[in-house]
C-alpha cells in the first residue's frame, strides 16, 4: 500500500490469485493460473493528489477498484510500486467492465466446475460464486483467458450470477438452469465493494457523535 500520492492501493496478482485459489469454506488453496501485473486503487484520500486530479478532470477521473497497469514506464507488479518513491508519476488506468458474458458447454464431458450459494429465501435474485473447480469448464475457461492476457473476463469466487440462459431474477430457477441445461450463457456481475463507503459512514458517526457530546456538554 502506499498514499503518497493520494491513494492506497493493492497488489493485483496476490489478490487475483488468492481469490482465484479461494474454496468454498474460505480456506485460500493454490492457485493454477498467475494474476496480471496490476495494481488495484483501493481508496483515494479526500483531500490527496488524485483527488485533486479528478476534481480538475472529471471526464478522466480515477474511480476505486481501478486497475493501474503502469507508473511512468514501468508494468510489473513490484517496479510500478517502486516509482512511487519519486516525486512525479503518470499512471496508465484500465477500468474492468462490471458485466460479462460466459458461455460454457457441458456436451464436452466436463462439468461446468464451480460451486455456488444455493438459495435459501425466494426472495434471492442471483446466485454467489464461491470456488472455481481445478477441473472443469470454467477453469478451462479462465485459463484461456489468462493466455489470451483477457484478465478482465476471468471468473473469480465472489462473483454473481444474475442470468442464466432465459432465467434471471430467480435465484432458484438460476440454480436449476445451472444443474439442467447442457449450455449455459452466464451474465456474471463483478462484485467489489467499494472501501469508501465504511469510511465514509464512520467519519459521519464520529461527527455526529462529537454534536451529541457538545449538547450534552454545553
Amino acid at each position: 500500500m502506499d498514499d503518497t500520492f493520494g491513494f492506497v492501493h493493492a497488489n493485483g496478482r496476490e489478490e487475483f490469485e488468492t481469490r482465484l485459489g479461494q474454496t468454498e469454506s474460505g480456506e485460500v488453496g493454490s492457485s493454477q493460473l498467475s494474476g496480471p501485473d496490476v495494481l488495484i486503487v483501493r481508496r483515494i484520500k479526500p483531500d490527496g493528489l488524485l483527488r485533486r486530479w479528478n476534481d480538475r478532470i472529471p471526464e478522466l477521473g480515477v474511480q476505486p477498484f481501478d486497475r493501474i497497469i503502469g507508473v511512468n514506464d514501468e508494468t510489473s507488479v513490484e517496479a510500478m510500486i517502486s516509482e512511487f518513491t519519486k516525486p512525479r508519476v503518470m499512471l496508465q488506468i484500465e477500468r474492468l467492465p462490471q458485466r460479462f458474458i460466459v458461455t460454457l458447454s457441458k456436451e464436452t464431458g466436463l462439468r461446468l466446475g464451480f460451486k455456488f450459494d444455493r438459495p435459501r429465501s425466494i426472495h434471492f435474485e442471483e446466485v454467489r460464486i464461491t470456488e472455481i473447480l481445478e477441473d472443469g469448464c470454467m477453469m478451462a475457461y479462465n485459463a484461456h483467458q489468462v493466455n489470451a492476457g483477457r484478465f478482465p473476463y476471468v471468473v473469480l469466487p465472489g462473483m454473481r450470477i444474475d442470468r442464466v440462459n432465459a432465467c434471471e431474477g430467480d435465484a432458484e430457477a438460476i440454480s436449476n438452469e445451472l444443474k439442467e441445461a447442457q449450455i449455459v450463457d452466464l451474465h456474471i456481475r463483478r462484485c467489489e465493494t467499494s472501501v469508501e463507503a465504511p469510511a465514509r459512514i464512520a467519519h459521519q458517526v464520529k461527527a455526529m457523535n462529537s454534536v451529541a457530546a457538545a449538547f450534552k456538554n454545553p
